[in-house]
C-alpha cells in the first residue's frame, strides 16, 4: 500500500470500486435452485467485513444451480438475454461462458469547501453454463485510490480493497496536522468512508437481486405472454427529468407488434435502417445525381418517410451512430445527434438504446441519456444533471425551452421506430 500520497491534496480523490472474477472450479453443489432460495432467501453473497472477494452462503468460492432438463444452450441464452442489458462489456464463450462489466457512477450531493466527491463502482459478473447446470463465481472487489496533482493533472493510483482504502483514510487522517484544513479534511475523510461502505453493501444487494432474477428467468425460460412483452398499441411519450427520460407507460421501454415478422426479419429490417443512416458516399446525398431519390432508396427497402426523416436535419440524421453490442436477439447503439431548441441553442445529446427481438414481437428500450452538451451550453453534466434546464437541488425547471426542445426530439424518435417497427 502505497500511504505517502500527499495528504494536502486529499480532497481531490476520486474512489473507483472495481470488481473482477478468477475461475475457481466447482467447489461447490446446490441441491437446486428452489432449495437455495428457500435456504438464503437470496442472500447468495456478503462480506461483512469489507474484504477484495465476496464470500457465498457456502464458504466456496463459486456457487453452483441445478436445472434438470436444461441444456447449455439454453442456460447460456437465458443468461444472455438478462446480463446484456446490465453491462457495458461483455466477453462471451458460445455457450459456455459470460463475462460481464458494468460501471456505476455516483456523485455525493453533499460537498466539503468545494469538493464533491465521486465514486466510480465497477463490478464484474460472470457465470459458466454446462448441461444442467449453472456455476456463478464469486466477485473480488477492489478500489482504485486516484491522486490528483491540481497542477500537472497528473494521477497516481494504487489498488486496495475496501478494508484497505478505508484503513489509509483513517491512516492520513492520524497524521494529518491539527487546524482548520485539518477539520475540513476529516470531514471529508469520514464522508468518504461512509459513503464506500454504503455503496459496497449497495453492490452486494444489487448482486444478490440480480442473481436471483438469473436464477428465475433459466428456470421459467422467455415468457411471451408475460406483462413483460404486452404490446404498445401506440409510442409511449416522454418527459424529461435530472435522472433521464421518463416514458408514459411506465416501463423504461415499449412493445411492438409484428405479427408476420420473426426474429431474423426483424433483424434485417434493422440493418437495412442501419445502412441508410450509415450512408456517407455523395451520391447518395445529391438529388442532381440521384434524380429520383425516393426510388433510389425504395429498391433498398427504405420508405419514403424514412427517407424524409433522414435529409434535412432529420429525426434520424445523427452525428454519430455506431453498434455497441451485436448478441443474437439483442442489439445495443450509441448516439450522438445535435438538438436545437426554439432560443437558437443547441446541444449535442449523447444516448444509447437497446433492441431485443423476439417472434412477432420487437422490444425498444428508452433512450439513455450520457450527456447533452456543446459550446455555450452544458445542458446535462455530470455533477448536476442537466444543469442548464433544472435547478440544485429543487429541480426546478430553469430552462424550459431546452426542456421542451429534448422531449420532442425523444418523441420524434419514438414515434419514427414504432411507426417503422409496426408497418410491415
Amino acid at each position: 500500500m502505497n500511504s505517502g500520497i500527499n495528504i494536502s491534496r486529499v480532497a481531490t480523490i476520486i474512489l473507483m470500486v472495481a470488481l473482477s472474477v478468477k475461475m475457481s472450479g466447482q467447489e461447490s453443489k446446490a441441491s437446486g435452485y428452489g432449495d437455495t432460495l428457500q435456504l438464503k432467501q437470496k442472500q447468495y453473497f456478503s462480506n461483512l467485513h469489507f474484504g477484495a472477494q465476496l464470500e457465498n452462503y457456502k464458504g466456496t468460492k463459486s456457487l453452483i444451480f441445478e436445472f434438470p432438463g436444461k441444456s447449455a444452450n439454453q442456460i447460456y441464452l437465458a443468461c444472455l438475454d438478462l446480463l446484456r442489458g446490465y453491462t457495458n462489456k461483455i466477453e462471451l464463450i458460445n455457450n459456455h461462458s459470460i463475462d460481464s462489466y458494468y460501471s456505476k457512477t455516483v456523485d455525493y450531493s453533499v460537498a466539503i469547501g468545494s469538493v464533491s466527491p465521486i465514486a466510480i463502482y465497477s463490478y464484474n459478473y460472470m457465470v459458466t453454463c454446462d448441461e444442467g447446470k449453472l456455476m456463478i463465481e464469486n466477485p473480488y472487489i477492489s478500489t482504485v485510490y486516484q491522486d490528483i496533482n491540481a497542477n500537472t493533472g497528473e494521477v497516481s493510483s494504487d489498488y486496495l480493497s475496501v478494508a484497505d482504502f478505508i484503513a489509509l483514510l483513517e491512516e492520513l487522517s492520524a497524521k494529518d496536522k491539527a487546524g482548520k484544513s485539518k477539520v475540513k479534511r476529516d470531514e471529508l475523510r469520514a464522508f468518504l468512508t461512509s459513503g464506500i461502505k454504503t455503496g459496497y453493501q449497495e453492490l452486494i444487494v444489487h448482486l444478490n437481486n440480480f442473481t436471483d432474477s438469473l436464477l428465475r428467468r433459466i428456470s421459467d425460460g422467455r415468457q411471451l405472454d408475460s406483462l413483460e412483452w404486452l404490446t404498445d398499441a401506440k409510442a409511449p411519450v416522454f418527459e424529461l427529468s435530472p435522472e433521464g427520460l421518463s416514458s408514459s407507460n411506465n416501463r423504461n421501454y415499449m412493445v411492438i407488434k409484428t405479427p408476420k415478422s420473426n426474429t431474423d426479419d426483424l433483424k434485417k429490417k434493422t440493418q437495412a435502417l442501419v445502412n441508410f443512416i450509415s450512408c456517407d458516399e455523395p451520391i447518395e446525398y445529391y438529388r442532381s445525381i440521384i434524380d429520383d431519390r425516393y426510388d433510389f432508396y425504395a429498391r433498398r427497402n427504405i420508405p419514403a418517410y424514412v427517407v424524409d426523416s433522414y435529409f434535412g436535419n432529420g429525426v434520424i440524421n445523427f452525428r454519430d451512430f455506431y453498434t455497441k453490442y451485436d448478441l443474437g436477439d439483442y442489439q445495443k447503439f450509441v448516439v450522438k445527434k445535435t438538438i436545437g431548441a426554439a432560443d437558437n441553442s443547441y446541444g449535442v445529446s449523447n444516448f444509447e438504446f437497446e433492441i431485443t427481438y423476439a417472434s412477432g414481437l420487437v422490444r425498444i428500450s428508452t433512450p439513455k441519456i450520457g450527456k447533452i452538451e456543446d459550446g455555450l451550453y452544458d445542458w446535462m453534466s455530470r455533477q448536476n444533471a442537466y444543469r442548464s434546464i433544472f435547478s440544485t437541488p429543487d429541480n426546478r425547471v430553469l430552462q424550459p425551452v431546452r426542456k421542451q426542445a429534448v422531449e420532442k426530439y425523444f418523441n420524434e424518435l419514438s414515434n419514427f421506430l414504432f411507426r417503422y417497427y409496426s408497418q410491415e
